[in-house]
């Protein structure tokens, strides 16, 4: 007959919840060491001047964002993938995808001209067109030129406080192509050839220039000296620079 051991069957089944207890904490500790979260900025310690810094935004997915703060409020956008490996922050950068400027572009209406069957609208075009930025803000002022193929300008106008240019009324294809631009913004064509015989509404979101995508595709290692909830030390290598990114105070 089996002699039973109160004591043991106590403690093995301590044992029991405290493996149960203890093992996610573990899990979860091991998991974070290999992970990243939150937005850091690094200021230069030869830069003097505030606004100009790194800003580094990390996520769980194991993906960064990278954001260069230039002179006069410009911006330098880099991302890609991370991971650590041991004592080492590999950071992959991809290339931005190349977006196509016909992306900002938005057709509100386009609707074929009636008149009687002697007159041929193939020729004829109305096109109105608002212009905005990015922000869906109106942008007073833009140049709206109007080119012919050998790019010769022949028309000009500008747009009114509520980005509105007048209507304009083609008669003929000579009238090649449009080109929206102004100060601080990148500039868009049109082609008219696909408008006529219509009578179309257009919207158009320009993009500023003070904001540069990187097209890059190169890997950087940085061994992780200290680590804490509010800072980030690294040494770059093999440059060996020292890096301290900051917890951004709002994460």
């Amino acid at each position: 007959m089996e002699i039973l051991n109160p004591k043991k069957e106590v403690m093995q089944v301590v044992r029991f919840i405290l493996f149960i207890a203890i093992f996610p904490i573990v899990i979860n500790s091991c998991f974070a060491q290999n992970t990243l979260s939150g937005n850091f900025t690094y200021k230069s310690p030869t830069v003097m001047v505030n606004d100009i810094g790194v800003e580094y935004s990390f996520n769980n997915e194991g993906t960064f964002n990278l954001t260069k703060l230039l002179h006069l409020g410009s911006k330098e956008l880099s991302k890609g993938l991370y991971t650590i490996s041991k004592d080492t922050l590999i950071l992959q950068f991809e290339p931005y995808e190349k977006v196509d400027a016909q992306q900002n572009i938005t057709i509100l209406s386009k609707n074929k001209l009636q008149s009687p069957p002697i007159f041929e609208n193939s020729n004829h075009c109305l096109i109105k067109i608002y212009v905005k930025n990015i922000n869906g803000t109106p942008l007073k002022g833009t140049n709206l030129l109007l080119k012919d193929v050998d790019n010769k300008t022949l028309m000009a106008i500008a747009s009114d406080e509520s980005g509105e240019f007048p209507e304009l009324s083609l008669q003929s294809s000579i009238f090649h192509r449009l080109i929206l631009s102004t100060i601080e913004y990148k500039e868009i064509e049109i082609f008219t050839e696909p408008f006529f015989g219509y009578s179309s509404t257009i919207e158009v979101k320009l993009k500023s220039t003070d904001i540069i995508y990187k097209d890059m595709s190169i890997k950087k290692l940085f061994l992780i000296q200290k680590r804490t909830n509010n800072q980030i030390i690294l040494i770059q290598l093999p440059k060996k620079e020292k890096i301290i990114l900051t917890r951004q105070p709002s994460d």
